[in-house]
């Protein structure tokens, strides 16, 4: 080999160790992505599927559907009909600053804790999660912020979010294809509303809230 090939050849497999070393320096840069990607997913949604809820002792199974945007959530409870394609509203459930339930025309609104907000990602911890949390998330797959804490898993999907030393969480379980299967809450005091999700679609989506009863303040 010439002195010239010698010294190219010697220059590559230089180079090479470089960019594998500049490689080596940022690992998380693709599970950053990952986590960015499903964050933003989050953000605003739709989920057909069937709600069961439990509450004191009693049981309700119907079809539903739940809609999300940055600030506020909704769910349908359908009474007959698939996913309100015929079907009458049997209840529906509106979150934002206030919990509001509409039931056979009776109205009833409570307001809402910013970590139970948090809790259900209407507020900004998705952007906070994003810009302050993610070295956190790749390395441990978990982060505490405000007092819950987020689970991810290998996939840098949210697993759980759970209130730090309480009863109240969020569960969210995932198909073999990767699309979400099961989204289940339960609160502090042990009511819980599991939806087995039949479609899920991400993006735009609008979610129109409840007339306030008459007698708020």
């Amino acid at each position: 080999m010439s002195s010239r090939r010698a010294t190219h050849a010697i220059f590559a497999f230089t180079l090479a160790l470089l960019l594998a070393g500049c490689a080596g320096l940022f690992p998380d840069r693709d599970a950053q992505r990952q986590v960015r990607e499903h964050l933003e997913m989050w953000r605003s949604f739709r989920i057909d599927g069937v709600v069961t809820i439990e509450a004191q002792g009693l049981a309700l199974h119907k079809e539903a559907v739940l809609r999300k945007n940055g600030s506020a959530i909704r769910i349908d409870i359908i009474e007959g009909g698939l996913f309100a394609a015929s079907g009458s509203v049997f209840a529906t459930v509106y979150i934002d600053s206030l919990l509001v339930v509409s039931m056979m025309g009776q109205t009833e609104a409570q307001p809402l804790d910013e970590q139970t907000r948090r809790l259900l990602l209407i507020d900004d911890g998705l952007l906070r999660l994003q810009r302050d949390y993610l070295r956190e998330i790749v390395q441990t797959r978990t982060a505490t912020m405000d007092s819950l804490v987020f689970t991810f898993d290998s996939q840098y999907r949210i697993g759980r979010v759970q209130k730090l030393g309480g009863a109240g969480f969020v569960n969210l379980d995932y198909s073999t294809a990767g699309q979400l299967d099961v989204l289940e809450l339960r609160t502090e005091t042990g009511e819980s509303v599991k939806l087995l999700v039949d479609k899920f679609t991400p993006g735009p989506v609008g979610v129109p809230p409840l007339p306030l009863p008459e007698n708020m303040p």
